[in-house]
């Protein structure tokens, strides 16, 4: 499986060459894009601004992003899933955006992620969306009605992509406001009908990614029992700390992709996964799906390179590498990164850039950046989860 770059001839906004990212990246047909803001390149400043309300920002997103997909023989209708980047400022807004999403893809209607974050690393940012196509866009599953009205999606070689769940009924009202624990039984219940609605149980999960509201951030270990005892480790996943989830009351979210093909768990042997609900990396249909990476001792899960944002992802970065490596991937065959940084730390964030140019490899991953409030181990400064294809 090679990826290879998507690289439009005309692309007016900014120029995206010279990166450790890609625009997008293609496959046998199916594209995946880097997460774009509005960000456009203002030669008076003589760097990428953004501008405008958040249906402005919607907009200009969506447009780049739909060009970039162009350019590898993709249209709006091919769209399976959309993951939208939302700012704690952006939230109250946020429907301005769905109707601007609505207005893109018409009667079509993607699996949509929103991810509710602290900032982006372009402080003016309300949005940042990511897409990835297929032609066709699979087929849809069924409806998943409350906060948004959106649906479930297989795309291609059997992945089912689940949008964003919400402690939330389907009329949008929030369950046990406030309470984390019974807000994350009441989301293992829902995930699992929803994926049974679709044929599937939770032992066909590849990734279960999970953000905590800070206030609730202290539970995360019993959350991973609850998570452990009712689903094992049969999925990668990751936790972030957000200062605010969606609406007030919500104290997690969970974010899931399952699969239909056979799907095998990869574990090197890192002893600190040991007693963790998640696995270290999961392949299915030449696909490999990666847990979340922290600047954590390999053995002991203790952190590296306390207050040391560079040396952090200098471990970060060579672990994800050598995970890929046990996977059968090389650092090349790297789909996608999202990177989360600590967001009073955002003064430093650009030197990741210098560590993934080392490890990191051309035609470079579809990335997006966003920025946080913590994570579950004191003192980490960034995180990153990734996926990646088998070599061959």
């Amino acid at each position: 499986m090679t990826l290879t770059a998507i690289e439009p001839e005309v692309y007016p906004w900014f120029p995206y060459r010279g990166f450790t990212f890609c625009l997008g990246l293609a496959e046998g047909g199916a594209a995946w894009t880097s997460g774009q803001s509005a960000g456009v390149f203002d030669p008076e400043v003589g760097k990428n601004v953004v501008r405008g309300t958040m249906a402005e920002q919607a907009r200009t997103s969506y447009t780049k992003l739909l060009a970039v997909l162009a350019d590898a023989g993709l249209n709006p209708e091919d769209v399976v899933h959309v993951v939208e980047n939302v700012t704690a400022s952006g939230l109250p807004h946020y429907a301005d955006a769905a109707a601007v999403r609505r207005e893109v893809f018409g009667e079509h209607r993607p699996a949509v992620t929103t991810v509710a974050v602290d900032r982006l690393v372009r402080g003016a940012a309300f949005i940042e969306i990511e897409l990835h196509g297929i032609p066709g866009a699979g087929r849809e599953l069924g409806a998943v009605p409350g906060w948004t009205d959106t649906v479930v999606r297989e795309g291609h070689d059997g992945v089912v992509h689940v949008p964003t769940l919400l402690p939330v009924d389907e009329h949008g009202v929030v369950q046990h406001p406030g309470d984390v624990r019974a807000q994350y039984r009441y989301l293992q219940e829902r995930a699992e009908a929803v994926l049974a609605a679709a044929g599937l149980t939770t032992d066909h999960l590849v990734s279960a990614q999970e953000y905590l509201a800070a206030p609730s951030a202290s539970a995360h270990a019993e959350l991973a029992a609850l998570r452990g005892e009712r689903w094992g480790a049969g999925a990668v996943g990751g936790t972030v700390v957000m200062g605010r989830l969606h609406l007030e009351g919500i104290e997690v979210a969970m974010d899931l992709i399952a699969t239909r093909a056979e799907k095998t768990v990869l574990d090197p042997g890192w002893a600190r996964f040991a007693d963790q609900p998640v696995a270290p990396a999961v392949e299915a249909a030449g696909v490999v799906y990666l847990s979340a990476i922290a600047s954590l001792d390999r053995t002991t899960g203790e952190l590296l390179h306390e207050n040391d944002l560079a040396g952090q992802a200098e471990e970060v970065y060579g672990q994800l590498v050598e995970l890929v490596r046990f996977a059968g991937g090389e650092p090349a065959s790297v789909r996608s990164t999202i990177e989360f940084c600590v967001a009073d730390r955002i003064g430093e964030y650009r030197a990741v850039a210098p560590v993934r140019e080392r490890l990191l490899s051309a035609p470079w991953p579809a990335s997006t950046g966003d920025l946080c409030t913590a994570f579950p181990v004191q003192g980490a400064l960034l995180q990153t989860t990734a996926i990646a294809h088998r070599v061959g």
